[in-house]
């Protein structure tokens, strides 16, 4: 009798998912001052092991449990520049995933600092006013100004001094007189904290004008009919009509 042995291996699957990882705070294009608490999400099918943070691709920080934050006190931080921050978290298998990638920026100690909402002002065709919110992001007290640096621009207040409120200035732009056609210009911001350069836009549509020869008419006696002209001193198509408020007044044509 030949007796048959045979051997029954059970194979695991690799694991070759990589983990999640997002940072949660801070936020994307932050201003940061003197500690920061980086809290970050980081998940696995099997099971996260670590996470590393880095700053421009310098590792800052390793945290070996969650939940997944810790205070980080930066040292030789090059101050009102952009920086890089993000994070990579580690499985057991050796997975990796990196989170996308943050900027944010070092406030200097005790500075005041700007910060300006919108940055861009995009007015178009028909919008004349945008609001412009300043917000004190560093220490102690801003003073900002305002430079126009186009005619067809106006800013108003043109000046302030912003502790911890939020203040708000107008900008209006006047299109009367300018030719159609797009229009580009900036307005420079000054503050001892920082100076900024906020673009503006607009665009001047094309639009019809009405222009009349006469602004009266009179009718001396025996005088029965009156003559006067019409013309587009503007751009495009212009549609008119004329009513009289009389029954003893008519007009021809009237449209």
């Amino acid at each position: 009798m030949i007796v048959a042995s045979f051997l029954v291996l059970q194979c695991e699957e690799s694991d070759t998912t990589s983990p999640t990882i997002s940072i949660i705070n801070p936020l994307d294009r932050s201003f940061l001052k003197d500690s920061i608490a980086i809290e970050v999400l980081a998940e696995d099918d099997v099971g996260v092991i670590s996470v590393e943070i880095f700053l421009d691709d310098t590792l800052v920080g390793v945290i070996e449990s969650a939940p997944w934050s810790f205070a980080w006190m930066p040292t030789g931080i090059v101050y009102d520049q952009e920086h890089r921050l993000y994070g990579k978290a580690y499985d057991e298998a050796g997975n990796v995933g990196i989170s996308d990638t943050l900027v944010v920026t070092f406030l200097p100690p005790h500075q005041p600092h700007a910060s300006l909402t919108p940055q861009t002002l995009e007015f178009g065709e028909f919008v004349d006013e945008i609001q412009i919110t300043i917000t004190n992001v560093g220490f102690d007290t801003l003073q900002w100004s305002f430079a126009e640096v186009q005619p067809w621009l106006e800013v108003y207040p043109i000046s302030g001094i912003t502790v911890s409120q939020i203040d708000t200035v107008v900008v209006v732009v006047n299109r009367d007189g300018l030719e159609p056609g797009d229009y580009s210009g900036e307005i420079q911001f000054n503050s001892e904290g920082n100076d900024q350069v906020v673009p503006v836009s607009m665009t001047v549509a094309v639009v019809p004008v009405l222009w009349a020869s006469e602004d009266s008419l009179e009718f001396p006696v025996n005088i029965t009919s009156r003559t006067f002209s019409l013309k587009n001193s503007g751009y495009g198509n212009l549609e008119w009509s004329i009513t009289s408020n009389q029954d003893w007044l008519q007009v021809s044509p009237n449209a």
